[in-house]
């Protein structure tokens, strides 16, 4: 058979071979032998990724974790400021002493406690509590054991640290038995004042909001306070410590909720003006190593100033 060149032919060839020379030049078809990491250079680069790891990974968790509980203190926060406020809005008052809530107090009590909630004194209480904040259960003694690690610990102290009998020693000391669980999880124990509690004066009781200010330099959210709120920020969850997930407050007359051992707090039961020198607040020029008060993990702390120090701190947990 007799092979006819061609114009076509000719193009086709020189197509063929311009592939072939540049897939040889980019060694699609080259024989060159290529390298690549030997397995002890393999395991030390994984020895030394496990090693960063050990040692960010921990760090990451704790600021993941203070991240968590100041996110669900500052919804707790303003679930109960807004919970509060509305209440006295649809009844046009402007103290919470003045709502249905607190009318709906027994009688024969100046103080009503969450413990109330599992007789039937506060059951007429429990009902209007129900229209702002929903309850999901009650935990009483008899479940409370295998339901919850009900034992609050100090954020940087021991119950050693404290002389038995003390205020301090005694709440870090003993286990809850009764409290209140809303839809979010969260966990209460209050304390609420049928009458207002109202500031002193040097000691004295304060006979005018006004001369309240004159001997404080300065106004109160404290003049007039209608309760104290233990809140557990993650309910059954760990660590259920004071100052990570479990954070005090005061209940002002106003719905506001007032943090134990603050600004406010410090104005209100200091003998001086100037706050910063009052060991009453958590950072205190003069009360700053005092452990009932401040919030610290450097000093030997229970850290009911905690709540303060978040809010102050723009909301972050920096200890």
């Amino acid at each position: 058979m007799k092979y006819i060149d061609s114009p076509r032919l000719e193009k086709f060839r020189k197509t063929a071979i311009i592939k072939i020379e540049t897939r040889l030049d980019t060694g699609v078809y080259s024989m060159k032998k290529y390298t690549a990491f030997t397995l002890a250079e393999v395991l030390i680069t994984l020895a030394i990724i496990g090693v960063v790891a050990a040692l960010t990974i921990p760090t990451v968790i704790t600021n993941y974790q203070k991240k968590m509980y100041v996110t669900q203190l500052k919804k707790s926060y303003n679930m109960f400021t807004n919970g509060f406020r509305t209440m006295m809005a649809k009844e046009g008052v402007t103290k919470l002493s003045d709502t249905a809530l607190w009318a709906k107090m027994p009688e024969n009590s100046s103080v009503f406690y969450q413990s109330q909630l599992f007789d039937e004194s506060g059951q007429n209480f429990k009902t209007e509590f129900e229209k702002t904040f929903k309850i999901i259960s009650l935990q009483n003694s008899s479940n409370y054991l295998k339901n919850y690690d009900s034992k609050i610990e100090a954020l940087n102290a021991k119950v050693e640290d404290e002389p038995p009998g003390s205020i301090s020693w005694f709440f870090i000391s003993s286990f809850r038995s009764n409290f209140v669980v809303l839809a979010d999880g969260t966990t209460l124990e209050f304390s609420l004042y049928k009458q207002p509690q109202t500031a002193s004066c040097g000691g004295q009781k304060c006979r005018s909001l006004s001369e309240f200010r004159k001997s404080r330099n300065t106004s109160s959210k404290f003049w007039e306070y209608v309760g104290t709120i233990s809140i557990d920020v993650n309910g059954i969850k760990g660590p259920n410590k004071l100052g990570r997930d479990y954070f005090n407050f005061f209940i002002s007359n106003d719905g506001s909720l007032v943090p134990d051992n603050g600004i406010e707090y410090a104005i209100y039961s200091g003998k001086n003006n100037d706050y910063k020198k009052n060991i009453t607040y958590w950072n205190s020029e003069e009360g700053s190593l005092d452990k009932n008060n401040n919030c610290s993990t450097k000093n030997k702390s229970f850290g009911y100033g905690c709540a303060a120090r978040i809010m102050e701190e723009r909301w972050e947990m920096k200890y």
